[in-house]
């Protein structure tokens, strides 16, 4: 048992992965907590991590690994775009995958569409490491409103879409649909590609191969890259979604070339080798998705147990 001292005890933020396993952060001390219209919101201080943020009892990100999903999924379809000058982020309210798309000096705007103030206001005073001040960059057009109704209204095309959500659980499982790939892939222009996390193929195997196959049933490539994020506590999946561009066989060269021609600066993670590395697919995952699985619509968006499991977040916090 540790304790700070003789009557206190260390908090700490746990997150469950499935009721077999879960993780969790010390508090050092807790900058924000607070419900919006949404959702739970919490900001902690962590020595190894830095700033937290943390939504509905999960880790989002934080100051420390924060680069691992970012750069992975902004960077990588940027840098795989032949010329990307418009970006579109739904979601992503921490302003991490927006400051990495305006890292490339070829992007002449990034639109960001995000549902709840609250994490935009939070994470402008907590997590300046994580945005850098992308939301001053002039070239960012920030709108606060439902990310599935942009895309099914707007008229604009964009090169490269980053999708930066949540879990599929509640109404954001209709951006997981077959309906919201398809008016995806209309929003995009040639060459255009979208970019989202695809969850664990470890911890939730079966979801990940039913969102897989969705996407797989809109896009003519699909390239899954494989990363561990350490403040998810496993091996996350990112699929890179083009029917023009095969974004898995970009060579590193050209990658690289890419980043020094767009004067992309302080990358802690991605570069061409990563690239090329990145998509390398384990056996386990070739098995998973050589199963059937549905595919997800508006008349059914159920998830399989695993992401049930998964989701279940009941525990806040522990002491020891």
């Amino acid at each position: 048992m540790v304790k700070n001292s003789e009557n206190e005890k260390t908090k700490y933020y746990v997150e469950t992965a499935g009721r077999s396993y879960g993780y969790f952060l010390k508090i050092d001390k807790v900058l924000y907590e607070g419900e919006t219209p949404f959702q739970k919101l919490a900001v902690f201080s962590n020595k190894l991590f830095g700033n937290v943020l943390r939504l509905d009892n999960v880790f989002q990100t934080s100051e420390g690994d924060e680069f691992f999903f970012h750069e992975t999924i902004a960077q990588r379809p940027v840098c795989a775009h032949p010329n990307p000058k418009k970006v579109l982020v739904i979601g992503g309210g921490d302003g991490g995958s927006a400051e990495e798309a305006l890292k490339s000096n070829c992007v002449e705007k990034v639109v960001m569409i995000e549902l709840d103030e609250q994490v935009v206001v939070q994470s402008k005073k907590y997590l300046p490491k994580i945005h850098m001040g992308a939301f001053d960059n002039p070239k960012l057009e920030l709108k606060f409103e439902d990310g599935l109704k942009f895309i099914e209204n707007t008229n604009e095309q964009f090169d490269v879409i980053v999708v930066d959500m949540t879990d599929p659980i509640g109404p954001s499982v209709l951006l997981y649909t077959q309906e919201f790939y398809k008016r995806i892939a209309q929003v995009l222009g040639p060459n255009g590609i979208l970019s989202l996390h695809t969850e664990s193929p470890f911890i939730t195997p079966e979801s990940f191969n039913i969102i897989q196959k969705t996407l797989r049933s809109v896009f003519r490539y699909v390239s899954v890259a494989f990363v561990h994020v350490p403040a998810y506590g496993a091996t996350f999946s990112f699929s890179a979604c083009s029917n023009g561009v095969n974004v898995q066989e970009i060579a590193p060269e050209l990658i690289e070339k890419r980043i020094k021609e767009r004067n992309v600066r302080n990358l802690q993670f991605y570069n061409g080798e990563v690239h090329r590395g990145m998509h390398a697919m384990p056996n386990y995952v070739k098995d998973i998705l050589k199963k059937p699985a549905k595919i997800l619509t508006k008349a059914d968006s159920t998830f399989p147990q695993d992401m049930m499991e998964y989701t279940d977040k009941r525990h806040p916090y522990i002491e020891l």
